[in-house]
């Protein structure tokens, strides 16, 4: 084991700062699970000091010696006890991955000859989702004209998390990139499918939009019982409108033959027939 006024002396010389390396390569972990950082330069090296930079703020997490087996002190007391490395030193081991540690990792690799090699990563950190985690929620869009606004979310973190809806029944591509959309329906059998997809895991759930509606529904009545009690208003106003002209076109019927030839009457007469009219054809269209 390095003594501590060794450990000083090279942390001394480490501080300088790394050089830049030229490409980071992307990484991806699992929130609460483990990232492995592995080196392209192969060993032999003489020393590796790994860096983590966030915010251009660079602070040392783990200095390894090469030695049989590698020896790792880490400064930092975060990760003291979650940073493991490979024997040949080559592999560094992060686990009980947080959000926090979403962060650029660069290695300073010291080779035999006093050469330097310098390897980055920049780590992204995400949760693995679950289907059982996406909620769905119907909320009427206030216009009355029977749209509804269909929201998804994941229970908590949603950080890198992309969300699509394919609407199962009407045929239509897939709608990407956002987390709410606005149906109108016709048939209240549609079923819409939401998915949430992050860079390590994806997760779906498909709804109808009967029941997730209903359960918003003020009087809590079924979808269908609502639409069809909307239907039935409309069928008895236009029935009502329809009788209230009929019966002026009656009315006027009895009065003198000269009356029934103003412009009035000859008015009376077109719009009543227009009301009969509208209310077989509505009526027609609900028997069938």
């Amino acid at each position: 084991m390095i003594s501590k006024s060794i450990f000083s002396v090279l942390c001394s010389f480490l501080l300088a700062g790394p050089a830049e390396a030229a490409a980071a390569k992307g990484l991806n972990g699992v929130l609460g699970e483990s990232v492995t950082f592995q080196l392209k330069t192969p060993p032999p090296y003489r020393m590796i000091s790994w860096r983590r930079s966030v915010g251009g703020q660079s602070s040392i997490i783990a200095v390894l010696t090469f030695q049989e087996p590698c020896v790792a002190l880490t400064p930092l007391p975060a990760f003291e006890k979650r940073v493991k490395v490979s024997e040949d030193c080559r592999e560094l081991r992060l686990s009980q991955v947080e959000p926090e540690d979403a962060a650029r990792y660069a290695a300073q690799i010291v080779l035999p000859k006093n050469t330097i090699e310098v390897e980055a990563f920049d780590l992204r950190v995400s949760r693995r989702l679950l289907d059982s985690q996406l909620r769905v929620m119907c909320i009427p869009d206030g216009g009355g004209n029977g749209t509804w606004q269909l929201n998804c979310s994941t229970e908590a973190w949603e950080d890198g998390v992309e969300f699509s809806w394919i609407p199962a029944v009407q045929g239509e591509g897939p709608t990407r990139g956002n987390s709410a959309i606005k149906i109108t329906y016709e048939d209240l059998d549609l079923s819409v499918t939401c998915r949430a997809e992050n860079p390590v895991s994806n997760a779906s759930t498909t709804v109808s939009l009967e029941e997730v509606c209903a359960e918003n529904s003020p009087y809590r009545l079924p979808l269908g019982v609502l639409l069809c009690l909307i239907k039935v208003g409309n069928l008895l106003l236009l029935g009502c409108v329809g009788l209230i002209l009929m019966m002026k076109f009656r009315k006027g019927s009895t009065d003198p033959e000269g009356s029934q030839g103003t412009p009035q009457h000859k008015a009376s007469v077109i719009s009543a027939r227009f009301a009969e009219e509208r209310w077989a054809q509505s009526h027609s269209g609900e028997s069938t």
